[in-house]
């Protein structure tokens, strides 16, 4: 089950290479942009963090790459301390990545991600992963607000009670994927 919610969020996340893919594709009813990859960020199941740096240096590591050269290193800075704090890593900002918990690490995973500035879509694959109850709800519920405060969502859980705070949930949906005219453009998806 989990590898057909990975195909289907990488091939919405046009990050599959291998296979047929066909029909269209549609952000908010419009045709996806060239650039919809640099508008999104894409949160792995595993983290793929250098152990050694911190969490600010990983943080601040994406925002200097995947943001524009035209802006500004203090801004980026700036921005790299919100999301910190988005992410409720402000206390941890300074320790060692390799040193971090397992809800650290997923949020850290989410905030290396939002430093770059996703426009459109921060696609998560199974972002409860390992992790013990408590600790799936506080990355669940920190999505949720995210989502509350305009980041669109989309990620993959096998947990139903996990998907209960997403606003629209795929369970085994063999085709199309049309949400209802309720889904607003700043909402959360799961698939189940």
């Amino acid at each position: 089950m989990l590898e057909k919610q990975t195909t289907l969020l990488n091939v919405l996340a046009e990050r599959t290479s291998i296979g047929v893919v066909t029909g269209n594709m549609f952000v908010n009813g419009q045709a996806l942009p060239a650039d919809f990859q640099a508008q999104t960020g894409y949160c792995q199941q595993l983290d793929t963090h250098e152990p050694t740096s911190s969490v600010r240096e990983a943080v601040l590591f994406s925002a200097v790459l995947r943001q524009p050269q035209d802006v500004p290193t203090a801004e980026k800075e700036a921005y790299v301390e919100k999301c910190l704090l988005m992410c409720g890593l402000e206390k941890y900002a300074d320790a060692i990545v390799g040193t971090l918990g397992g809800e650290q690490r997923k949020r850290l995973t989410i905030a290396v991600e939002l430093a770059a500035k996703p426009k459109l879509l921060l696609f998560l694959d199974e972002p409860t992963s390992g992790l013990d109850s408590q600790s799936a709800w506080g990355v669940v519920s920190f999505l949720r607000t995210l989502a509350d405060n305009g980041q669109a969502i989309l990620c993959t859980c096998v947990t139903f009670h996990v998907c209960m705070v997403f606003d629209l949930k795929l369970k085994d949906h063999p085709g199309f994927i049309n949400p209802p005219p309720s889904f607003s453009k700043r909402s959360t998806g799961c698939c189940c």
